[in-house]
């Protein structure tokens, strides 16, 4: 039964249901969602509706906000889709430890969504589990309330400079005016006709709308698991296999693929990067690749995602202008526009803008701001980026106003990050200092422990207690012991008087086994570093996150079996070698590297039945 609501003048739906009414109604043999399991739109919307009458059931509906704890799959896709088709609020909620960080700053649930049992950090009145849901028959959906456009449509957590994470409460017709420009923008083009690749974490808005744009849109979406993140070569495969035109991902990411796997660029129709600036290098790197367009794109979670994109030119200028119906202003101190060229806060207008901040009356004061430009009293969000505008109007990023920092396409302000450390068993006081490398940002932290917090539990040291208890864009590269956080005479943190991060001692034995060489020399390719000795590891000669994924990549094309966790859980060369030769002997004797198509059995699809599918329905996508 479709909810009852309003479009706007320009015809375009004002809430999230309501966008996605049309999809419901669409062909229903068509792919919905390829990944970990294969869905049909029929599929995807009968589990889904499985979820709304359980939510109904419950109660729950619009002015509810509704976790959704699981991870990168098509069983989160679904969850998403439920949530979002009733009208509550999707609060997306990270599966593993840290996830009770995450929730702490949502608030409150009227239900959450889990694989099998909820975790016990997260607490709701209602749980439902996916394993209840899969394979759902069609059924009639139960009638549901009136959605309002100013009703919220998400709970994410973002940064705050306060130490506590806050979350953003983004309303219905914000989300849908990012979802319905998108559509207007993909429909009016030739070239975008295939499917979406789902890079981005659905824990984040840049995955939610992924999610929701694709099925909203009638097109498959291609989810790529945490193994396959971990792996290029898996990824590879769900490429060939989805034939996706569009991929959405941060550039450090784009980076590493271009360094590892330049084949899988040119097979991606148009490239989207957002979350941090595009370097220069990597727009020709791209463009020397062939076949793809690269959008830059610039927004934030207050924003529903999407504020300023533009296509990236041969020279790799990056950003751009508004998107449909946003308004971004540069201006003084005295909220004066800035003239051309010279460089001023951004502040973004419109219908995209998020009602404020979860609980933080104070925050929501400070960065949703009066807009002196608008008659009817309207508000504006102060981005807290600085920018200038040249090359005929376009919109380029030179900086922060504050201390906030991009973390792999992630807003990070240090006081946040110190609050995480805070909240792990055996850290008294942290201190966070941000930094830039070669154009990458890095945290630097000082903590200050218990004398026995140094001690291992169980064979965990307590920095590998941090890199499991904290989100990963949160933990610092480095992690200096002190004995006392410095302080101003007003009694604040002297971040200047922070002495230099510490250098990791080196025991300097030599790699012993095959592996560990193997192992040492993909730290030394990856890292730029000249010798690496058997106790290195890897986070502290400069990995992150997002270099570990090349480092799976590589060690899985030399035959050893790999996961998304390996690295962070033994990050030396001794004990990540140890691990690799265990689980590559745990291994099936069948295993190989390369994704074998197991994922598509589970629908009764090999490869060429469902290139063919695809192919069906490739005129009816376009």
């Amino acid at each position: 039964m479709p909810h009852e609501t309003d479009a706007d003048r320009s015809g375009r739906p004002e809430t999230v249901p309501e966008f996605l009414a049309a999809a419901r109604e669409g062909t229903m043999a068509a792919p919905a969602v390829i990944g970990d399991r294969f869905l049909t739109h029929a599929d995807l919307w009968a589990e889904a509706g499985a979820i709304v009458e359980r939510l109904a059931g419950a109660g729950v509906g619009p002015g509810d906000v509704v976790g959704v704890a699981l991870p990168r799959g098509a069983d989160a896709v679904v969850a998403i889709v439920a949530v979002a088709a009733t009208g509550a609020a999707i609060a997306p909620i990270d599966p593993g430890p840290s996830g009770s960080l995450i929730a702490r700053a949502i608030g409150r649930l009227s239900a959450l969504i889990v694989d099998d049992r909820p975790p016990e950090v997260v607490d709701a009145p209602t749980a439902i589990a996916m394993t209840d849901v899969r394979g759902a028959a069609p059924n009639e959906w139960p009638a549901l309330a009136t959605v309002r456009p100013e009703d919220a449509a998400y709970r994410i957590q973002t940064s705050g400079s306060s130490g506590e994470p806050k979350s953003v409460i983004g309303t219905q017709r914000g989300l849908a005016h990012r979802l319905s420009w998108r559509r207007d923008e993909i429909e009016s083009s030739t070239a975008e006709s295939g499917a979406w690749l789902l890079l981005s974490a659905p824990t984040f808005i840049d995955g939610i709308t992924t999610v929701l744009g694709a099925v909203g849109s009638g097109r498959p979406l291609a989810v790529a698991t945490d193994d396959e993140l971990a792996d290029l070569d898996r990824l590879v495969e769900l490429v060939r296999r989805a034939r996706p035109s569009s991929a959405t991902t941060v550039p450090s990411m784009l980076t590493a693929i271009v360094a590892e796997r330049p084949d899988l660029v040119g097979s991606i129709g148009e490239w989207v990067c957002s979350g941090e600036k595009l370097p220069p290098a990597l727009a020709r790197s791209v463009a020397d690749a062939g076949g793809s367009t690269l959008v830059d794109s610039y927004g934030c979670t207050e924003c529903a995602g999407d504020d300023v994109r533009g296509v990236v030119s041969g020279d790799g200028a990056g950003v751009g202008g508004s998107v449909p119906g946003m308004t971004a202003r540069l201006l003084d101190e005295y909220l004066h526009p800035v003239p051309d060229g010279c460089v001023g806060d951004l502040y973004t207008a419109g219908p995209q803008m998020a009602r404020g901040y979860h609980a933080a009356p104070g925050a929501t004061a400070v960065r949703f701001v009066a807009d002196p430009s608008d008659p009817d009293g309207g508000l504006m969000y102060r981005t807290g980026d600085r920018a200038r505008r040249v090359d005929h109007g376009r919109i380029e990023i030179v900086g922060r106003a504050d201390r906030q920092i991009k973390i792999r396409g992630i807003r990070v302000d240090p006081a946040t990050a110190e609050w995480a450390l805070e909240s792990v068993p055996g850290v008294n006081e942290a201190a966070v200092v941000a930094a830039i490398d070669d154009g990458r940002g890095r945290l630097d932290g000082y903590l200050v422990v218990d004398a026995d917090a140094e001690a291992a539990v169980d064979g965990e040291t307590l920095d590998d207690r941090i890199r499991r208890l904290v989100p990963a864009h949160l933990v610092p590269s480095t992690l200096t012991r002190i004995d006392e956080v410095p302080r101003t005479h007003s009694g604040k943190t002297d971040y200047r008087s922070l002495p230099a991060p510490a250098v990791q001692e080196r025991s300097e034995e030599p790699p012993a086994t095959e592996t560990e060489q193997a192992v040492a020399r993909a730290y030394a390719d990856l890292l730029g570093v000249d010798r690496v000795f058997r106790d290195d590891g890897f986070f502290h000669l400069g990995g992150d996150s997002i270099s570990s994924i090349a480092l799976g990549s590589r060690l899985s094309r030399q035959g050893f079996v790999t996961s998304p966790r390996t690295v962070f859980d033994h990050p030396t060369v001794r004990a990540l070698a140890a691990e690799l030769d265990r689980m590559t002997a745990d291994a099936p004797a069948s295993a190989e590297p390369v994704d074998d198509g197991s994922a598509m059995s589970a629908a009764g699809l090999d490869d060429a039945a469902l290139a063919a599918l695809l192919g069906r329905f490739d005129g009816e996508l376009g």
